[in-house]
């Protein structure tokens, strides 16, 4: 199963607040049967240059898999971005059927 939007990695935006919650939440979703997650952050926030929080972003995403390998957690993490579109995202948009 995959998990297509999870704010795993700490400090980015409102997921998680630490390494350790971060781990928590990887476990909980692997005993969920999940075992593939884009590992997601908002993307395009005022304020955010998006070249500095891609590198970031990369440089986080790598450290988390290492904590993963060393803590025996068994969950793949791809790259993904959660995009903004005016004052609704675009999955929120979908979902409560605005067009």
């Amino acid at each position: 199963m995959i998990d297509l939007h999870a704010h795993l990695l700490p400090g980015l935006d409102d997921g998680a607040r630490s390494w350790e919650e971060a781990v928590e939440m990887a476990q909980t979703a692997v005993e969920s049967g999940i075992d593939t997650v884009a590992a997601t952050c908002h993307a395009n926030l005022p304020g955010r240059e998006s070249a500095e929080l891609v590198r970031v972003y990369r440089r986080q995403l790598e450290q988390f898999r290492e904590l993963l390998t060393k803590e025996r957690i068994p969950l793949q993490l791809i790259e993904g971005m959660e995009i903004k579109s005016g004052w609704v995202n675009a999955a929120g948009t979908l979902a409560i059927g605005y067009k």
